[in-house]
């Protein structure tokens, strides 16, 4: 068990703004893409599984274009396009001046399967499994989907987009050392050995050093929010050393 104590400072914002534009096509490379959603966030806010944290968000036009106009911070974007169920098909971070996307092409249909066990071998229902899609440009991931494993510890994620993405168990008693996998139009198989989790825990402080309550703690694929004596407690981590951030305002 790790104790860590945050402090938080206040963050400036400026009003200047710059445009980011796109099209989305479907499979075919042709079809336009309508409806799509187009999110920009702040990755200074990209939090996991905070997905209605930002700080635009649009749709694309009956053409399949977008153009979406975001403030000039001294830090960069993540902008994504989601299906209206906040799936994920595409995404570029690091963006932070005027920037054509150009022809996106939207893909969907690839698939993951796999067991979850213990050490032992045996079978383990009831474990959550979070995948995440990496982003263009860097190694910044979002969270994708979601699933638990069933009673033989199988579990299954359809109609996924193509692309990488990383892997691990979120909260509870069991935790497994996180990776990365690679997913294509051939169905993927993924083995996931899970044992006992850890926690980490601590108190999140401002510049005074009075306890902050509501804020978002987070720890690779885990998070929790902080009390009103300003504590937060994550479980379901794997033995390692972690970069902790804290999210919120306060």
């Amino acid at each position: 068990m790790i104790l860590v104590v945050l402090c938080l400072f206040p963050f400036i914002q400026s009003a200047q703004c710059f445009p980011v534009k796109g099209k989305a096509v479907q499979a075919d490379g042709k079809t336009p893409a309508a409806g799509i959603v187009v999110q920009a966030t702040h990755m200074r806010d990209s939090v996991p599984g905070k997905k209605d944290d930002f700080i635009l968000k649009g749709k694309t036009a009956d053409d399949g274009t977008f153009s979406i106009e975001l403030p000039s911070y001294k830090d960069m974007y993540n902008v994504c396009l989601l299906d209206d169920k906040d799936h994920y098909y595409w995404g570029q971070a690091h963006i932070d001046k005027n920037t054509d996307l150009g022809t996106i092409k939207l893909e969907r249909g690839c698939q993951l399967a796999g067991k979850v066990r213990t050490k032992d071998g045996k079978p383990l229902s009831g474990v959550e499994i979070q995948l995440k899609l990496k982003l263009k440009i860097c190694s910044h991931h979002v969270d994708a989907t979601r699933t638990v494993s069933a009673a033989d510890g199988a579990f299954a994620f359809d109609d996924l987009s193509p692309g990488e993405y990383s892997y691990n168990t979120t909260g509870g008693t069991y935790s497994v050392k996180p990776g990365t996998m690679h997913v294509s139009e051939d169905p993927a198989y993924l083995e996931l050995t899970v044992e006992k989790a850890a926690m980490i825990k601590g108190v999140v402080k401002d510049a005074d050093g009075k306890p902050v309550a509501g804020i978002q703690v987070t720890a690779e694929d885990n998070s929790a929010k902080t009390d009103s004596e300003g504590r937060y407690v994550i479980g379901g981590m794997p033995a390692g050393k972690f970069h902790v951030s804290a999210h919120g305002n306060g």
